[in-house]
């Protein structure tokens, strides 16, 4: 039986002698790469993070001591050393959650997804956490990478000015959840912001979701040109590029506009602006 066999729950790698510290680290990496290759999961981010957590969970007590992940994607080590081995099935289906769950473990204390950082979620809708929600929305931004703090506070500009928003996250890539066609079906626009290029990547895929479930409405991307951005800090990248809270908010509001102008025109200037 193998180290990693033998740890589960958290406190068991306090049992190992120092120089046996490095076993379940080198174990769980295998593991991960064992499963990303048969699932096709994601690795990179977890290889990354593999000895931080063992680390963790040989230093601190969790439950007692609150464990927050920056982004849940990067929990998987968490969850192999919290009786969370099964990977037969597939992610968020049957199988583990792709993410932290607290209906799975007590050792999940918030619930966030590849956009969180570390922000919990107040409702969720299918596999979709939703860190944002009021009543009668009008905008859904879905963060993608370490953009919710962008659409969070954008979120709170535009109900500033009475435009209502939920944003929702994804526990996962692919394939995208279908809640978030239904979803997007009771607003007036969805709006993708994403921290790497608008065109391909996992905000493609999530833009171009609910016209592949033939549901119709505007959807607007924020996101990194198609080309190489200045070496920087990434706060004054996306400054540069407009990828804020506040010039989020403003472009959203502007499309809003724009579509309430248009919708108030006689039938031959909105054909002819088409």
């Amino acid at each position: 039986m193998t180290i990693l066999e033998n740890i589960r729950q958290p406190h068991d790698p306090k049992a190992l002698p120092e120089t046996r510290l490095g076993e379940p680290s080198q174990e769980s990496g295998g593991f991960l790469a064992h499963a990303a290759a048969r699932a096709g999961d994601r690795l990179g981010s977890d290889l990354g993070a593999v000895e931080p957590t063992v680390a963790l969970h040989r230093v601190f007590e969790s439950p007692v001591d609150r464990i927050l992940w920056d982004t849940g994607h990067r929990s998987h080590v968490h969850g192999l050393l919290t009786a969370r081995q099964d990977f037969s099935g597939p992610r968020g289906e049957g199988g583990p959650s792709a993410c932290p769950s607290r209906e799975e473990s007590e050792h999940d204390v918030i619930e966030n997804s590849h956009a969180s950082t570390a922000i919990d979620a107040v409702d969720r809708v299918g596999g979709l956490h939703v860190p944002h929600r009021a009543a009668s929305p009008e905008v859904l931004p879905g963060p993608v990478g370490v953009t919710a703090p962008v659409c969070l506070q954008g979120a709170e500009l535009l109900g500033a000015r009475g435009i209502v928003c939920t944003v929702v996250g994804r526990r996962w890539v692919e394939p995208v959840d279908a809640a978030l066609p239904r979803l997007a079906a009771g607003h007036r626009l969805v709006a993708v912001v994403v921290d790497d290029s608008r065109a391909g990547g996992a905000g493609s895929t999530v833009a171009s979701a609910p016209g592949d479930a033939d549901i119709d409405g505007p959807v607007r991307r924020f996101g990194t040109p198609d080309q190489f951005p200045p070496h920087a800090e990434p706060g004054e990248v996306h400054a540069g590029i407009g990828l804020t809270p506040v010039e989020v908010a403003g472009r959203i509001s502007g499309s809003l506009a724009v579509r309430e102008d248009i919708g108030h025109q006689p039938q031959h200037a909105q054909e002819h602006h088409a």
